[in-house]
């Protein structure tokens, strides 16, 4: 990669970020206070994908 980050220069930069995304956890947490059901479908490293039910929707 010529013009592309190194892992460490990567890593370096998002440590380094004001604005870091809540936990698995915490966002599961939420949807659930909310009043869904909720689980992660897929999880590959900072990337999720939600699935959600609110009780008694179809």
């Amino acid at each position: 990669m010529e013009n592309g980050m190194t892992y460490p220069e990567y890593l370096e930069t998002y440590r380094n970020k004001d604005d870091h995304v809540a936990t698995l956890e915490e966002q599961l947490s939420w949807l659930r206070e909310a009043g869904f059901t909720a689980s992660c479908l897929y999880l590959h490293f900072n990337r999720a994908l939600f699935a959600a039910r609110r009780p008694g929707s179809g």
